[in-house]
């Protein structure tokens, strides 16, 4: 994607910077595996940045529609450090286009938007806008059974099934990480 000078993602990569080992900062969270600061330090870095976003929404926006899963990633985590409940529609809207970061994606959408989750959720996975993503129906699967346990299953379920369960294994490790740090007012 072509962005004007003031919304290039690029910046926020560089606002997170790179951990003491040289790591870049933004790979941490994709499968929460932390530096040797651990992880309040780490999360407290996207904390910074997620405090830099506020003020500029229309660059959130852009890091979570952005096709890069980098970008994507941080928008999410940044989401969550704050228990923001803001970009719901740009959180869907990026799961629907298809993204490496799809766990990531439907984590953070049931997570701060259960109620608003379940529905756009169910509609992705009912209406076939995931045919072929196995690693996004899976973790959109996985989603929708801790927002709706009674949720029939998918007549095109089998479809993909090593992605889907792969898709399904990283969000269940991500909603775990996650919900256990927002607490029970995020279920």
């Amino acid at each position: 994607m072509d962005h004007s000078p003031d919304r290039d993602p690029n910046v926020v990569l560089r606002w997170l910077g790179r951990d003491s080992a040289g790591a870049a900062y933004h790979l941490a969270p994709l499968n929460l595996t932390w530096s040797s600061a651990g992880v309040e330090a780490d999360l407290a870095v996207f904390e910074g940045v997620a405090r830099r976003l506020s003020s500029d929404p229309e660059l959130w926006s852009v890091l979570l529609k952005e096709p890069n899963w980098r970008f994507t990633l941080v928008g999410c985590v940044c989401l969550l450090v704050q228990g923001s409940r803001e970009h719901f529609a740009d959180l869907s809207w990026r799961l629907e286009q298809g993204s490496w970061v799809a766990p990531q994606l439907a984590v953070t959408m049931g997570l701060l938007n259960p109620e608003l989750a379940g529905p756009a959720l169910r509609e992705l996975l009912e209406g076939g806008a995931l045919e072929g993503q196995g690693r996004s129906m899976g973790a959109v699967r996985f989603v929708l059974e801790r927002l709706e346990p009674s949720c029939p299953e998918p007549a095109h379920a089998a479809q993909g099934q090593e992605d889907a369960l792969e898709g399904a294994r990283v969000a269940q490790k991500l909603w775990d990480f996650w919900r256990g740090r927002l607490g029970p007012s995020s279920e």
